[in-house]
């Protein structure tokens, strides 16, 4: 390939990559590592979140991570939303981490499974301002065992209508 054309060729490969990594979307996260992997039902996780694009939906994530050795198929939590103009929205959630199967439904990496578990789609945020999540497991265990972390993820949705 002649020089110039290999520079053109560069040129475009990198306006592409570049393209492409401007329209990514904004996405905001909060975790909490548990050093001895083990949640205690009493240890309530709180995320605090300031947004600068409070006009745009997003998608709000629980972000769970355990080791294949996790006991039971599922997940029950409280989520609490503390919204910037005073108001509070909670719910209990119980999410399923295996199929029918009896796999897990999560990414695995070697003795991790990830799950990332859909809260909320196009939450919107009216106003600016901190937006603080809390976390409080619901599991009948006073010490939940084989929990490598737990977060929040704010995604900004695509759907924006």
């Amino acid at each position: 390939m002649k020089p110039h054309k290999l520079l053109s060729f560069s040129l475009l490969i990198w306006m592409i990559v570049f393209g492409v990594s401007c329209q990514s979307t904004a996405s905001y996260e909060s975790e909490t590592i548990f050093e001895n992997q083990i949640w205690n039902r009493f240890d309530i996780q709180e995320y605090t979140f300031s947004p600068e694009e409070n006009s745009v939906k997003w998608d709000v994530l629980f972000i769970f991570e355990h080791f294949d050795n996790y006991a039971t198929d599922h997940i029950e939590v409280n989520i609490s939303f503390y919204l910037p103009n005073g108001a509070t929205r909670s719910r209990d959630y119980t999410f399923k981490l295996k199929n029918d199967k009896q796999e897990w439904i999560g990414s695995q990496n070697q003795k991790m499974v990830t799950h990332e578990l859909s809260v909320i789609k196009g939450f919107n945020l009216d106003e600016s301002g901190p937006l603080v999540i809390r976390v409080e497991s619901k599991m009948t265990k006073f010490n939940l065992a084989a929990v490598n972390k737990i977060g929040i993820r704010l995604k900004e949705s695509k759907d924006q209508l």
